[in-house]
């Protein structure tokens, strides 16, 4: 009976990044081990569909978690080291396609370029050969028909600890109390500050729900009403759950503020540490300059005893030079 593998999957601009960053720490801070191999293959311009089979079975013989898949490539269907147990964050495809709608031109320029088609609505397709529909529900099936696990990003977003204790519950993998604390603690999501300036993406549950005009959140429906039905999201505002955002904001700030004393912590502890090594070095140096010396003294009281021999007129033979 083969091993689980365990591959990681999310929607594009799903909240997937941060909840594999998340499951990474908490496997590295348990002594296992984590990669991203379509990131790997995605920085040398490869496309995931590209990626050697041989490629991805070394990555999940050497690791006990393996991502992130945005698609399903093909391969993973023929991998025969292991058992594929896929573990899907999903999130609403309105959010998505929202957020994406943002970031289309992030690529364009990347290893794997992609080409925006301009003038595209907002629940248009959006960039050339994109199957961000297609994507998603090809996703869904593969992880329903390995049994998988599947969460939400909005309910991750709410509650964090449930989304980490499903995941060992799913995948039984030893992971640590402190490892456990730690990436709680790393489980922020959302902003007091907007960044789309800088990476065009919100963490806000169901904020194309919220914010989007009623015509145009009915066009979105149109595109994604069947997926939205089959994942169980809500269609319109009023079926929504009621969110308040401020005390989850004040949360990940604190969070944040957490991880950045620990930061600063840790560079101040790593500076301390380069400082005693600095003078355990200094100190050995020392020590030889003080043996260098007591030689020199030695060396200069024979010669001080040799003169003084000498201006005595006494004998002097030349093994006591």
């Amino acid at each position: 009976m083969h091993m689980p593998g365990f591959a990681f999957l999310g929607f594009r601009r799903g909240g997937s990044s941060i909840a594999f960053m998340i499951l990474q720490h908490l496997l590295l801070n348990s002594g296992l081990k984590s990669e991203d191999v379509v990131a790997i293959y995605h920085e040398k311009g490869i496309k995931i569909d590209d990626i050697p089979l041989s490629a991805l079975m070394e990555a999940f013989t050497h690791n006990h978690m393996v991502g992130c898949f945005r698609q399903r490539p093909q391969a993973l269907e023929k991998i025969t080291n292991c058992d594929i147990s896929p573990i899907l964050v999903i999130r609403d495809p309105r959010d998505c396609q929202s957020r994406w709608f943002h970031a289309r031109h992030l690529h364009e320029e990347g290893a794997l370029t992609v080409i925006s088609i301009e003038g595209a609505a907002l629940y248009e397709p959006l960039i050339e050969n994109d199957f961000f529909d297609a994507d998603i529900r090809d996703l869904l099936d593969f992880t329903r028909h390995h049994n998988g696990l599947i969460f939400r990003y909005e309910d991750m977003v709410l509650e964090p600890l449930a989304f980490l204790r499903d995941f060992v519950k799913y995948t039984h993998l030893p992971v640590t109390r402190e490892a456990m604390d730690t990436a709680i603690v790393m489980a922020n999501f959302l902003h007091v500050i907007s960044d789309e300036g800088v990476h065009n993406r919100s963490g806000a549950p169901f904020e194309a729900l919220y914010t989007l005009p009623r015509d145009m959140l009915e066009k979105m429906n149109e595109r994604f009403g069947e997926l939205i039905v089959d994942m169980d999201y809500p269609i319109w505002p009023e079926d929504a759950p009621n969110i308040d955002l401020l005390p989850l904001q004040e949360r990940d700030a604190q969070k944040r503020f957490m991880l950045s004393l620990a930061e600063q912590n840790g560079l101040r502890i790593e500076a301390i540490e380069n400082h005693s090594r600095l003078l355990a070095e200094l100190q050995m140096e020392n020590g030889y300059r003080i043996d260098e010396i007591a030689q020199l003294r030695e060396s200069l009281a024979r010669q001080e005893s040799f003169l003084a021999k000498l201006n005595m007129g006494s004998g002097i033979h030349l093994g006591e030079i």
